[in-house]
């Protein structure tokens, strides 16, 4: 979609929000997918998951991120930041490939909250990506029509598509093996064990 579109089809709050942030002097920036970026996106992603108190499933050590960049290689994945001068407020870890560009995780500072630095990176995130070349810029999915997450990305655009989730073992000998290491960390730490229908189960 053109530009034009892109805007006109935000929310009201969505301009007003983005608005604001511009005029609170919020920039946006990409970063190399190492060092001294990658390294703050994980520590700002860790304040995330604690007030949220999210599950333990969503708290990923920082080797998981490292090796986003490792495995799918470093022209795949990229992060963008929202700054408030020097300081990092606001931060997106994009995976992209062939026509997608992929909203994998977001993190940002509660104490920023106020400047609306999220709608702008939201908006300049898919900026960036059709300046790229990219056809499409997926937000990910909500828990129902309802859930705020839902109803924040879907305010973003006029498109919505139902998300499918596949699920499928390709290494069972490797698979096996992850859910007995997860059983051994269970044990170890006085988790008892429970019939559970979650996938991938070491993730459980």
């Amino acid at each position: 979609k053109d530009e034009s579109v892109l805007w006109r089809e935000l929310s009201k709050g969505h301009r007003s929000n983005i608005n604001k942030a511009r005029r609170l002097g919020v920039r946006i920036g990409r970063e190399p997918f190492s060092g001294d970026g990658l390294n703050a996106f994980v520590r700002l992603y860790e304040r995330t998951m604690e007030r949220n108190r999210a599950k333990e499933s969503w708290r990923f050590p920082k080797a998981f991120f490292s090796n986003c960049g490792t495995c799918l290689g470093q022209e795949h994945v990229s992060l963008l930041s929202a700054f408030l001068g020097e300081e990092r407020v606001t931060s997106y870890l994009l995976i992209h490939s062939f026509r997608t560009v992929y909203y994998h995780f977001a993190a940002s500072d509660e104490q920023h909250f106020a400047l609306r630095a999220n709608n702008l990176l939201l908006y300049e995130a898919a900026l960036w990506a059709k300046a790229q070349g990219y056809k499409l810029f997926h937000l990910g999915a909500g828990l129902d029509l309802d859930d705020g997450v839902y109803r924040f990305k879907a305010s973003f655009s006029s498109t919505v598509a139902w998300l499918y989730a596949y699920t499928c073992i390709h290494d069972s000998g490797r698979y096996e093996r992850l859910c007995k290491l997860r059983d051994q960390w269970d044990c170890r730490h006085g988790v008892g064990r429970h019939q559970t229908e979650f996938f991938p189960a070491y993730r459980r």
